[in-house]
């Protein structure tokens, strides 16, 4: 990446921020005041919180189901409300930029720039940027971990598509995806396939993260309660989360 690509990429990091940052005082929205509560008490200093028009539900299931998500907004719930959200705000601003570099790779100046700025001032990508929700810390550590990749930092990038898994669990398909995309690859070509068993491994990890919610909790992490844990092992046994490894 040469310096036009540098200056691209901050630009639209700083653009989104701008745009990102008019909605840090919005009142808080859906789940964020339970987010907040995650954060802020790691599960540890409060067992579980009331949510109006709602049962009680166990903060520490939802560490355990997104980790990631959790801990790493966990500073910034320290300091406050408006600090969580400032930091969800930086994260949610460094997708566009990440998006460009990823992009750039096999795109011009400007059409990396293009997919970048739609990344940066989208409606939908604004509003939901602002507010605190695991998607885009999933989304923003995904593309960190392929351009890690790209950039032949395979154990960085395995590391950032593991913490994406366990920012939200959307993210392992994606990984096992990929995994199954390199395999093949490397299987056409002729070379090893070491990064794509990496990769196949790092989508177990999460696999097995979301099971062990899955049984303490009796569903995958989201509003799910408490429940019987042999008939939450009997439905998780069917489901399409076990079929990717095989």
């Amino acid at each position: 990446m040469d310096r036009r690509d540098a200056l691209a990429a901050s630009l639209l990091f700083a653009i989104a921020l701008a745009f990102r940052l008019v909605l840090v005082k919005a009142a808080p929205y859906g789940d964020e005041a339970g987010h907040y509560a995650i954060s802020r008490t790691l599960g540890i200093w409060s067992d579980n919180i009331d949510v109006v028009g709602d049962k009680a539900f166990d903060l520490s299931y939802w560490v355990v189901g997104r980790p990631a998500f959790a801990i790493l907004y966990a500073p910034g719930a320290w300091f406050g409300f408006t600090a969580f959200r400032l930091e969800a705000i930086v994260v949610a601003s460094l997708i566009p930029a990440l998006g460009y570099v990823w992009i750039r790779n096999n795109a011009s100046l400007g059409a990396a720039s293009a997919a970048g700025l739609v990344l940066a001032v989208h409606p939908a990508m604004v509003v939901w940027g602002a507010r605190v929700f695991p998607d885009s810390l999933m989304a923003a550590l995904f593309l960190g971990g392929l351009v890690s990749g790209q950039f032949g930092r395979r154990p960085l990038s395995n590391a950032l598509l593991l913490l994406a898994c366990l920012a939200k669990e959307t993210a392992i398909p994606a990984v096992a995806g990929l995994a199954a995309a390199q395999f093949f690859e490397a299987r056409r070509l002729k070379q090893s396939t070491r990064a794509a068993i990496q990769l196949a491994v790092v989508a177990g990890c999460g696999i097995l993260v979301c099971m062990v919610a899955y049984l303490y909790a009796g569903g995958l992490p989201g509003w799910a309660r408490g429940g019987d844990k042999r008939l939450g092992f009997e439905s998780a046994l069917w489901s399409a989360w076990l079929t990717i490894p095989a």
